[in-house]
């Protein structure tokens, strides 16, 4: 029988995670009702040793998910549905974020604000998010926020979509460039050494240091791949280092061409979210 990891929410609110047999995954939803669980995440238990990377790459919910989720919501309060019943025409749907909108309408059932719901979810919902949602409750105008909200996450996607676009053909010429590189140190440049030594020439240095190079390359090429990718994976971890991360940040303000980009690139968005945050009442000094 197929087995399903699950995260879910008990009566208390207390967060409860396992393991559960069923026939398939609305079975499985229905075992956890059952149980009186509110589940938001649910997922077929898969074998191998790639299960792991698969799940943190492919379950996880993305911005377009969330974006999604707002306009929704946000089309929904504005065509004068009350909160509790927009959420609820989320939470049957069968999109990610559907288990996460049962759990924002069991919260705002309780008496809780949406913004005091949200904050539960810190990894999906920025604290810019909360706070113009936070912001537009205590005004009155929650549908005029979650409007305001959804059209400037749509901008934000449709943006750092033409960055990647734009960005595309650069990347690709500098890893064929790599790649190019790499293939005749390893290919080509160990058949052209043995050349110039059945003809015992006499080489530049220069020359000596890239077949020295090449040489090592060669021989050694597992080691460099292993090297690449545990810089990769280091990175990745370290990056995640508020002070780690300024640095690198200034970093790549000052590399050539793209620093500049970038840097309009945070501009841009720091400009648009600080306007949409004074925008909807939010004070600067809390902005």
């Amino acid at each position: 029988m197929p087995k399903f990891v699950y995260k879910a929410k008990d009566a208390k609110g207390g967060s409860v995670k396992g393991l559960i047999e069923a026939g398939d995954q609305k079975q499985a939803l229905s075992v956890l009702k059952e149980k009186n669980l509110s589940c938001y995440s649910i997922e077929s238990k898969t074998e191998g040793p790639l299960s792991g990377i698969t799940k943190k790459y492919f379950n996880r919910v993305k911005f377009a998910d969330i974006t999604a989720f707002t306009r929704q919501l946000s089309t929904m309060v504005n065509a004068g549905l009350p909160l509790t019943e927009s959420l609820s025409v989320l939470k049957e749907q069968t999109s990610t974020m559907s288990g996460i909108a049962g759990l924002i309408l069991r919260d705002v059932k309780e008496g809780r604000s949406l913004a005091e719901s949200l904050k539960k979810f810190p990894k999906i919902f920025s604290t810019v998010y909360i706070a113009l949602v936070s912001s537009g409750e205590a005004a009155g105008i929650l549908d005029n926020i979650l409007n305001r909200l959804a059209s400037n996450m749509e901008s934000q996607r449709e943006f750092k979509g033409k960055i990647k676009n734009a960005m595309i053909y650069p990347i690709i010429v500098l890893i064929a460039m790599f790649g190019v590189i790499f293939a005749m140190m390893v290919l080509v440049i160990p058949k052209l050494t043995s050349l110039y030594e059945e003809f015992d020439a006499d080489l530049p240095q220069t020359t000596k240091m890239l077949i020295s190079v090449s040489k090592f390359s060669s021989r050694f090429w597992w080691l460099i791949l292993l090297i690449v990718a545990g810089v990769v994976f280091t990175s990745k971890i370290l990056i995640k280092n508020i002070e780690i991360k300024r640095k690198v940040d200034g970093f790549k303000f000052k590399l050539p061409v793209f620093g500049k980009l970038l840097k309009m690139v945070a501009m841009t968005e720091f400009s648009r979210t600080l306007g949409l945050l004074v925008g909807a009442g939010v004070s600067l000094v809390e902005g």
